[in-house]
């Protein structure tokens, strides 16, 4: 099961907990539970000018990542400034409260588990109570005090920089292992939210890939997010072929199989997280052998999840949905986006969603495009052999259209 969706500042709204609570705070939710993720919430946060929120504190784990301004988090008696690139965490059951410094702030909040939504439980308490709060620091990544506070740096990504001496005065954290840069196959990963950091429930890291890199087709026993900041990348999602840009937002269930590839002449970058954390061995599950191969539109080779499937409209009406093998696609829309579910519900939903079945050919990978507007997404699935048929989102509705 995977997830797709696009940062929309217009969508944000102050949630209903938040309202008596905080000023010039509204939210977007991009990943949550109704979404289909049980292990995490990520969203984009927006402070006004002169915006906070008042003490608060959570029975799930956070971390923040500012995108742009300055935010300002009081917690445990220190006041600690985070400019554009700094990143916080925020243990589960620490209070905190946070205002915007100089201007408006936008930043990305992840929290693990995902929040209830069922409003039969709460997850979320407002302490009514005045933090005492320190002289505002900018967190120091040398200083061994500093246990919860990191700063991206955009040369730490660059290996030509790195293969040089660094100066014992400059602003970065402290060399080790821990805080090395993983580079492999024209890939680079900077971590920076793990248990090092204080995080014990979810990992938040960039990752870079430079022209023709690739990560083929692999899955997790855990879930993965990804925010799209820059470039343009290919991505092979449960056999569905995706182009990504800036801005864009993509969620990976457990199981959902998934690779990238950067096609451009360009850097490629996200923020990722996962959750749970990854185990300590077997993260990481490959196809490698005995899976069908077929061509994409470029003319590359990649492995589809399953193999292509031929039914007609009678087969599909008899088969029973609980076992049916065909891979079709199915959507539920919302305002936020597009949810992709499992094959099996796709027989019966679009008679739901006021479609009609046809004879349909599935050749993966299918090609899904996120334009400027997400109400300009659409699905396309082609076959040399047969009728072509669209998926295409209307108005909030998804029809089946036959070009037969």
């Amino acid at each position: 099961m995977f997830y797709a969706t696009k940062i929309d500042s217009a969508q944000a709204r102050t949630p209903s907990h938040y309202q008596e609570h905080s000023s010039g705070y509204r939210q977007q939710i991009l990943i949550d539970r109704n979404t289909g993720s049980p292990h995490m919430t990520l969203s984009l946060g927006h402070l006004d000018e002169g915006g906070r929120i008042d003490s608060v504190l959570h029975s799930f784990e956070v971390s923040l990542y500012v995108f742009r301004g300055t935010l300002a988090v009081t917690t445990l008696g220190t006041t600690t400034l985070l400019p554009a690139d700094h990143c916080i965490v925020l243990p589960l059951g620490t209070t905190y409260s946070m205002k915007s410094v100089e201007g408006a702030v936008e930043f990305l909040q992840m929290a693990s588990p995902a929040e209830l939504t069922d409003g039969r439980r709460h997850d979320t308490y407002f302490s009514d109570e005045t933090l005492a709060e320190s002289t505002p620091i900018v967190p120091d990544m040398r200083d061994p005090r500093n246990r919860n506070a990191v700063r991206f740096d955009a040369d730490s990504m660059d290996l030509r920089r790195l293969a040089g001496g660094s100066d014992v005065n400059a602003p970065s954290v402290s060399p080790s292992m821990a805080t090395a840069l993983l580079a492999y196959s024209g890939i680079g990963v900077k971590m920076l939210v793990d248990q090092q950091l204080g995080a014990h429930l979810h990992t938040m890291f960039v990752v870079d890939y430079q022209p023709t890199a690739i990560a083929h087709p692999h899955d997790h026993p855990f879930e993965e997010a990804y925010v799209f900041v820059e470039g343009e990348v290919h991505a092979l999602v449960e056999g569905n072929l995706m182009v990504l840009h800036a801005g864009d937002v993509l969620w990976a269930g457990v199981g959902a199989d998934h690779g990238f590839e950067n096609r451009s002449s360009g850097l490629v970058r996200w923020i990722e997280v996962q959750a749970p954390q990854p185990p300590a061995r077997h993260s990481y599950r490959f196809t490698r052998m005995g899976a069908p191969r077929v061509e994409d539109r470029s003319g590359r080779l990649m492995t589809p999840s399953t193999p292509a499937h031929e039914e007609t409209t009678a087969n599909l009406e008899k088969r029973d949905d609980r076992t049916s093998s065909i891979r079709l696609l199915s959507h539920r829309p919302t305002s936020k986006g597009c949810c992709v579910h499992s094959p099996q519900r796709c027989a019966t939903r679009l008679d739901e969603l006021g479609g009609r079945r046809v004879p349909h050919r599935v050749a993966a990978p299918t090609k899904i495009e996120i334009g400027t507007a997400f109400s300009q997404y659409r699905a396309s699935q082609d076959s040399t052999s047969s009728p072509r048929s669209n998926l295409r989102y209307v108005k909030h509705n998804w029809r089946l259209e036959h070009d037969g």
